[in-house]
């Protein structure tokens, strides 16, 4: 990734912080590399991220899930936060 790739994925991830309270569970759709967990790291209790494209290994606080929102989302578990950064741009125009 390029300086100002990192450099947007940077300013969009901060953009979120205001609406993340202290121990929140967060889901994050077309996770990419887990960039909002890590900008988020200190506020979260944990999060599950889901993107079609390879994802990073995941730990004891953080799981990624290889698929296809909505139908690879977790059942049954609550989220206090559902994000979907950058996501509108890949959505087929037929879609």
């Amino acid at each position: 990734m390029k300086w100002l790739d990192y450099r947007l994925q940077w300013e969009r991830t901060r953009r979120v912080l205001p609406y993340v309270a202290q121990g929140a569970r967060v889901l994050d759709i077309a996770c990419a590399d887990g960039a909002l967990f890590r900008v988020l790291d200190d506020r979260l209790s944990a999060g599950v991220g889901i993107d079609l494209d390879p994802v990073p290994s995941s730990t004891a606080k953080y799981r990624y899930i290889r698929g296809a929102f909505p139908s690879a989302m977790p059942p049954g578990e609550p989220f206090d936060v559902v994000a979907a950064l950058a996501v509108v741009e890949h959505i087929p125009e037929a879609a």
